[in-house]
């Protein structure tokens, strides 16, 4: 698709180094991209994600949506919205809707590029996000009154400085937590183990099955990242947890044994971090040293960097145990955990709303899975807590 198609003349401005080098980024992705043809059941959306500067710095608007629209009620959005037929393709949509929602005009935004289509399932949308710069610095919004309730504008160098969490699934899954239940946690973006998907699953069937987002059904940012150990598998098998061992390295091309039979396999670095980007992810540098820089939180306290990707809520929820504020928990090892305490007494989340130390403990001595869930659900928004939205010294 051609995303300035709809601009007979792009309006002249330098557009910034750090824009021109993400419009290069996305063109090289875009390539890859499936055609947007929304099947009967699903209807066609374009979003525009638009950067302007004001006070000389780069921002992004998105806007808070009103409870009178029938879609996505109260919820904060990019500008975009359904195409029509006299839209010239998906990314006019994108730049009609936002001259309708936040009186923005098209002719003042040059187009960068476009981002992986994905689908919004409780709506039905296939939604085409593109990326725009909007030329006019300082720009005054029109937000329109049934549509915005809010217009919220957020300095570039917020976002890049915010610590986020990224749960590592194992395969498709956080234990037994779902897209949703992330969702309502707080988690922004995941991450996936490359390797590990690519000696179970196979790389091949998750492209069949229409890449990562629909098979993860997660439509939010997808890390990828490669794990392997150094040590021989502990146990074998479709059940095993114990990730391949690394046998040897050479020019970049790594020989693992298998956890699951126990079979060789050879991938390639440079291999692995492609298909990351041919499934939807963004690779992690220590692929194959280009990528995102991510920090792995194994146990401690929380590593420094921006990114963290961690298992420790899922792995210490499997092994029973629940972080209380000072530390990691066991169910059943206090007198606390017979009665009707909460895991943790100021907590908010789920796990806490509904169920007891008590009645946790009882579900873990039955070995019924809804405390492995409970437990990983508290654990995930505790752990996130702590590491976005408490302040590093």
């Amino acid at each position: 698709m051609d995303v300035a198609a709809n601009q007979a003349e792009p309006p002249k401005a330098a557009t910034p180094p750090l824009l021109e080098a993400l419009a290069e980024v996305l063109q090289r992705r875009s390539r890859d991209y499936p055609e947007v043809s929304a099947p009967s059941r699903r209807r066609a959306a374009g979003v525009l994600a638009l950067f302007y500067e004001r006070g000389g710095e780069m921002h992004l608007v998105f806007f808070k949506r009103t409870e009178k629209v029938p879609t996505h009620k109260g919820q904060v959005a990019f500008p975009g919205g359904s195409g029509e037929a006299a839209d010239a393709d998906l990314a006019a949509t994108a730049l009609r809707e936002a001259r309708e929602e936040l009186g923005i005009d098209p002719s003042r935004v040059v187009m960068l590029g476009a981002l992986r289509p994905f689908d919004t399932f409780v709506s039905n949308f296939v939604v085409s996000p593109f990326a725009g710069f909007l030329v006019d610095p300082d720009p005054v919004f029109t937000p329109q009154p049934f549509e915005v309730e809010e217009v919220l504008e957020l300095p570039l160098a917020q976002l890049r400085d915010k610590r986020r969490l990224l749960p590592l699934l194992a395969g498709a899954a956080t234990a037994s937590l779902g897209p949703e239940d992330l969702r309502e946690i707080g988690v922004s973006a995941v991450a996936v183990d490359i390797v590990e998907l690519a000696v179970g699953l196979g790389l091949e069937r998750i492209e069949r099955l229409g890449g990562l987002s629909a098979f993860l059904g997660w439509d939010r940012p997808v890390v990828a990242i490669a794990g392997w150990s150094t040590a021989a598998p502990a146990t074998t098998g479709r059940r095993s947890r114990t990730p391949p061992q690394l046998l040897s390295e050479r020019d970049g091309v790594l020989l693992l044994r298998s956890a699951i039979d126990g079979g060789t396999i050879q991938l390639a670095r440079r291999d692995l971090a492609a298909w990351a980007d041919r499934l939807g992810a963004e690779p992690a540098s220590s692929i194959a040293g280009e990528g995102l820089d991510v920090a792995s939180w194994d146990d401690g306290d929380p590593p420094p960097g921006q990114l963290i990707v961690s298992g420790l809520a899922q792995r210490q929820a499997h092994e029973g145990r629940f972080w209380d504020g000072a530390g990691w928990s066991q169910l059943g090892s206090s007198p606390a955990d017979a009665g009707n305490q909460p895991m943790r007494e100021d907590c908010s989340c789920r796990g806490c709303a509904i169920a007891t130390r008590g009645y946790l403990s009882h579900l873990w001595k039955m070995r019924e899975i809804t405390a492995e869930h409970l437990l990983c659900w508290h654990n995930l928004h505790q752990i996130r807590i702590r590491i976005e939205e408490t302040p590093t010294a």
